[in-house]
This record gives structure tokens, sequence and C-alpha cells, in this order.
């Protein structure tokens, strides 16, 4: 059997069949993989603004409860109103 045009075709158009759907997979394990990373570092990000938020409300009722003058405490204030 000779090697001709049309086995040319069909193994052609199978391997680019094959070729596509490895770059669908791919792309699907990539497009994951992104997802995955926002998440983390959405979640980082937020656990991170979380702990500083408790802190900086802790830190603000320690003064205020405190026999600390008034120009102190808002010193206090404008150095932990800041981002984190």
């Amino acid at each position: 059997m000779k090697f001709n045009r049309n086995h040319a075709m069909i193994c052609l158009s199978v391997l680019s069949a094959a070729l596509y759907c490895r770059y669908v997979y791919l792309a699907g394990i990539l497009e994951g993989t992104r997802k995955a990373d926002r998440k983390a570092v959405n979640s980082a990000h937020d656990l991170l603004q979380n702990t500083y938020h408790d802190r900086v409300k802790t830190l603000l009722d320690i003064c205020s409860d405190s026999d600390m003058t008034e120009d102190t405490f808002n010193d206090v204030c404008d150095l932990m109103d800041c981002p984190l």
C-alpha cells in the first residue's frame, strides 16, 4: 500500500485534532492555576487587613482606657491610621 495524499490528509487531521485537544486541556489547567493564585492572594490580603484592623482596634481601646493626653492619643491615631 502506497502512502498517498489521502493518508497524509488523514494523518494531518488526526494530528491537528490531538494538538487542539492538548491546547484546550493545557489552557484549562493554566486558567485554573491563575484563578487559584488570584484566590490565594486575595485570601492573604484579607487576612492581613483583618489582622491589622483588629490590632488597631485593640490599640485604640487600650489608648482610650489609659490616662493618655489628648495630643498623645491623636498622635497614636495618626500613626495607626495608614494602610497596611
